[in-house]
């Protein structure tokens, strides 16, 4: 049983979850045209934070209160912010 309130919007709706979905793409994109030898660290962990960032969203939406889930975002957007600046995706 969930007892997260109705927020009139499923997960698949929400523009930040969208949001996320394309840069975890664009990051899986860029950590593809890296070099292999000695940059599998870098690509693991574009590939891992940028999965977070999707992953702990979806998380956040099924907590019970708003207030939790507006906590998660912003807490989200400095490693978003973080990922984009690491590797000049902005």
């Amino acid at each position: 049983m969930n007892d997260a309130p109705d927020r009139g919007d499923t997960l698949e709706k929400l523009r930040v979850w969208q949001r996320a979905l394309d840069l975890m793409v664009e990051c899986h994109l860029v950590s593809g045209r890296l070099p292999l030898s000695g940059r599998g660290a870098l690509r693991d962990q574009l590939e891992r934070s940028s999965s977070a960032i999707a992953a702990n969203i979806a998380e956040g939406h099924g907590r019970a209160r708003p207030r939790e889930f507006l906590h998660s975002l912003d807490m989200l957007s400095g490693l978003r912010k973080s990922i984009l600046r690491r590797h000049n995706l902005e």
